[in-house]
């Protein structure tokens, strides 16, 4: 977990230890890979400005080494060290006595993920970098494409379903991203943002008539308001501090009044949900404060409540507020989801696992439909309430290159379509 050292267990089980301090300037430890001797490990390490490294960790005592800058996702396999750059793998002579590499890094192929077993074999898996927007209907067919060949990321539809925002990505320099507007019956794409910094993510004002969105520079994200038509100059609402390290924007309430958006802070190490007033004294407040982790706060259709994620059970539960004041709904924040309230018209969906007498497990999907407000949900008669997707019922669909789209059958009686790039 960012903001944490990583841990160790007996295989017996017991008590997990962490294994050092993770330092003032790091961001998250990950990857570790344990050495043939029990007695070390590789691991791949984020400091707080984006950059990795890879070190060697001995497991008896604080001796920590740098085995290589620039490089992440480390692993060992006969007499070699594996590690990715630069959406590659490499491999190079590692000694395990004194944790160092000798010789050149030879590239074996281009990869964001691998896997080895042994000198001899290297599954590997590469992302493709070209996509196109695809639409979808109700029932998960596809209808066509829009818009060229691109790298395409989190598309968002304009509440008149006439255009769509998207994230395109220069492929030599993933850090390079803008958002672009693009007709939804086809056309021409309009660039709608410049400048320096990685823009992150977008969300469409009620009325369509603005965008806010995250641009990430200088180690440092802000929140811009824009005219959605590209007419006017780029506002900044907000100006994060460098303790936030990802901050992405997630729903803007029905009467325009508040922006909700993510922030992971790097010293607590753990996300929390936020309400921004776009106007006025753009003074931003917690949706309610918790102990845990908090995301993806969304606003019920007729914007009095926020639903949002948290952990502060130690698993992800969803929780309804009103904003600002704390205040939640008992009953519904025992039911464990996958997905939260969205728009008008978005239907909630609620699976309920319970185990057979075969000692199976058995689905049950049932849908509330999204003009239901917070307070008349139903109690949980039994078993426990695991997932929920959300879509316009009856309205298309679309996906761009990040998304997994995948059809889920709810009682026989409605197929809707996720998209995981939302």
């Amino acid at each position: 977990m960012p903001g944490s050292p990583l841990f160790r267990i007996s295989a017996a089980g017991g008590k997990a230890i962490p294994i050092g301090v993770l330092g003032a300037n790091d961001y998250s430890e990950h990857d570790p890979a344990i050495m043939p001797d029990g007695k070390h490990i590789l691991v791949g390490v984020r400091d707080k400005k984006g950059h990795d490294r890879v070190e060697f960790v001995s497991l008896q005592s604080s001796e920590t080494k740098l085995v290589l800058d620039d490089a992440h996702t480390p692993a060992y396999a006969g007499g070699f060290l594996f590690f990715i750059r630069n959406k590659k793998v490499f491999a190079q002579s590692f000694d395990l006595g004194s944790g160092k590499v000798s010789g050149a890094a030879i590239p074996l192929a281009d990869a964001d993920s691998y896997s080895v077993a042994g000198r001899s074999v290297l599954a590997f898996q590469a992302v493709s970098r070209e996509t196109r927007l695809q639409w979808f209907d109700s029932t998960g067919n596809p209808l066509g494409t829009v818009g060229q060949v691109a790298f395409h990321l989190a598309p968002r539809i304009s509440p008149d379903g006439k255009q769509i925002l998207f994230l395109a990505v220069d492929p030599p320099n993933e850090d390079s991203r803008d958002l672009w507007s693009l007709p939804a019956a086809g056309g021409v794409s309009t660039r709608m943002t410049f400048g320096p910094g990685s823009k992150e993510w977008s969300v469409w004002s009620p009325d369509g008539k603005y965008i806010a969105y995250g641009v990430q520079a200088d180690g440092k994200i802000s929140v811009l308001r824009k005219p959605s038509d590209g007419s006017g100059a780029e506002e900044t609402l907000l100006t994060l501090g460098p303790e936030i390290s990802f901050s992405p924007g997630v729903d803007w309430s029905p009467d325009g009044r508040y922006l909700s958006y993510d922030a992971f802070n790097i010293n607590q190490g753990r996300m929390a949900n936020w309400i921004l007033p776009p106007f006025g004294d753009k003074k931003p407040f917690q949706s309610a404060p918790v102990s845990g982790s908090q995301y993806d706060g969304l606003f019920s259709p007729d914007g009095h409540w926020l639903a949002y994620f948290s952990s502060e059970t130690g698993q992800p539960e969803v929780y309804v507020v009103l904003p600002g004041t704390g205040r939640k709904i008992p009953d519904f924040a025992r039911r464990r989801m996958a997905g939260l309230l969205g728009q008008e018209r978005r239907p909630l969906f609620l699976e309920h696992r319970q185990p057979t007498d075969e000692g199976g497990i058995k689905f049950e999907r049932a849908i509330l439909a999204g003009e239901v407000s917070a307070p008349s949900l139903p109690d949980e008669p039994f078993g426990r309430v695991s997932a929920f997707v959300r879509r316009d019922r009856g309205r298309p669909a679309i996906c761009g290159g990040d998304s997994r789209p995948s059809r889920i059958q709810l009682d026989q009686r409605v197929a809707q379509l996720a998209c995981a790039a939302e």
